[in-house]
């Protein structure tokens, strides 16, 4: 029997419920906080092929005393302060004697659609249009989960017999920090090797990802001195937080600038320099408790990135180094300075040899399939990824499908690229869980 072609014949036949799938997904509403209804169906489905199926709702205990758990202890959304309602999905499909073993991952979570005027399609509408399939979290990344899925319905209705086993994981809780998948290890779920679905392809056909950014979290609190916002003959003693922020917002654009020039001499492989513009960012600004009044306090958010090979405690004293440093060329700033505070989202850096035998693997069905040669780059953001790599040894790759519109409006996943990715995971499990 050749087992590829009657796999890769199976998912071409199955090519309409491997769309309908990614369209189901999409159309059950789950922001970060929101994905018991979305995780049951999941389960439900995965169940109903056989596997074994381990359903959990995290434990905040056991994740806070791991290194790599990212705090949600400051977020101001409540919903992400519990895992009540909020199960991580967890299928395997036993092999049937010691070969390789395989997880494949996926987180279910998806970020806010915002202002739903800003859409052209209904965000939670799975609508197709142009081999687009459209909508929140379509290609980040439910595209990649529905793909998983039907990989594993087409190897099971093919009686593939895998002497390795398979572990499918549907997470919870990744966009805020990737605590779904620590608890996936803290609960003993390991493996020879790891794929994450996460969207790959944006960055070429044929992309594996092999490297991940680190990350953290930050907020600067900038002080003033209140008064009305007329100021009149006192205005001298009146300092507006707002004034002095805009000058620290000049400030990080400045640090920015020099990461990016330390980018360049650091060289780090598998990076476009054309890609990365953005090493530290800001995301979120608050100030202000009355229309007339020069506030006290204005609060930055936002995070700020190293590179594989950089040390993430050395750019975070970095970044409070430069602040501190420009505030004291400042005539209220000087003895005002800008408190930099570090919590939440906490994402070190990671990467994998670019010949692990994964990545030639996969390597090897994605040009059977798609008829390009694999080519590996560093994905320009934190993954979960480190969680495998830097914290069990587990080598760990992202491959996922192409599209659009990530954690804006009219996200889309191209729907080829569903149908191709099945295929190549598919057979992929097959030849690695020998």
């Amino acid at each position: 029997m050749n087992k590829a072609k009657d796999l890769s014949e199976n998912v071409k036949e199955k090519r309409d419920e491997i769309i309908d799938l990614c369209r189901k997904l999409v159309a059950i509403p789950s922001v970060a906080g929101e994905e018991g209804e979305c995780q049951r169906f999941i389960a439900d489905r995965l169940s109903r092929l056989g596997l074994e199926l381990d359903l959990w709702e995290p434990d905040f205990v056991k994740l806070k005393e791991h290194p790599a758990y990212s705090s949600v202890e400051l977020c101001e959304d409540t919903k992400l302060h519990t895992y009540k309602d909020r199960p991580n999905v967890v299928a395997t499909l036993k092999g049937k004697a010691k070969g390789k073993s395989l997880i494949l991952n996926g987180h279910v979570d998806v970020v806010p659609t915002g202002p739903t005027e800003m859409w052209t399609h209904n965000p939670w509408g799975g609508e197709i249009e142009n081999g687009r399939l459209y909508g929140r979290g379509a290609v980040d990344m439910k595209g990649g989960l529905a793909a998983i899925m039907m990989a594993v319905e087409v190897l099971v209705e093919t009686d593939i017999q895998l002497s390795g086993d398979l572990t499918i994981e549907s997470v919870v809780d990744e966009e805020p920090g990737g605590n779904g998948t620590l608890a996936c290890l803290l609960r003993g779920y390991k493996a020879d090797a790891a794929i994450f679905t996460e969207p790959s392809q944006l960055f070429g056909q044929g992309a594996i990802g092999i490297a991940s950014k680190g990350a953290n979290q930050y907020r600067i609190r900038v002080r003033g001195r209140s008064g009305h916002i007329t100021g009149g003959r006192l205005s001298k003693e009146y300092v507006s937080a707002i004034d002095e922020a805009v000058k620290v917002l000049q400030a990080i654009k400045n640090f920015n600038s020099i990461r990016q020039s330390e980018s360049i001499d650091l060289n780090p492989p598998y990076y476009s320099p054309n890609l990365e513009k953005g090493m530290i960012g800001v995301g979120k600004m608050k100030c202000g408790d009355w229309f007339s009044m020069m506030p006290n306090l204005c609060e930055i958010e936002g995070a700020v990135e190293c590179y594989p090979g950089e040390d993430l405690e050395n750019t975070k004293k970095k970044l409070q180094d430069y602040i501190q440093a420009f505030a004291r060329l400042d005539p209220w700033m000087k003895d005002n300075p800008p408190e930099v505070e570090f919590f939440g989202l906490h994402i070190v850096p990671a990467k994998i040899r670019p010949n692990e035998p994964i990545v030639l693997t996969l390597s090897r069905w994605i040009k059977r399939i798609s008829n390009v040669d694999a080519h590996v780059f560093g994905f320009p953001a934190g993954s979960d990824q480190r969680i495998f790599t830097e914290y069990a040894g587990i080598p760990a790759v992202h491959f996922g499908p192409s599209g659009g519109g990530i954690h804006v409006a009219d996200e889309y996943v191209n729907v080829g690229d569903l149908v191709d990715l099945t295929n190549i995971l598919a057979n992929t499990i097959a030849d690695w869980c020998l």
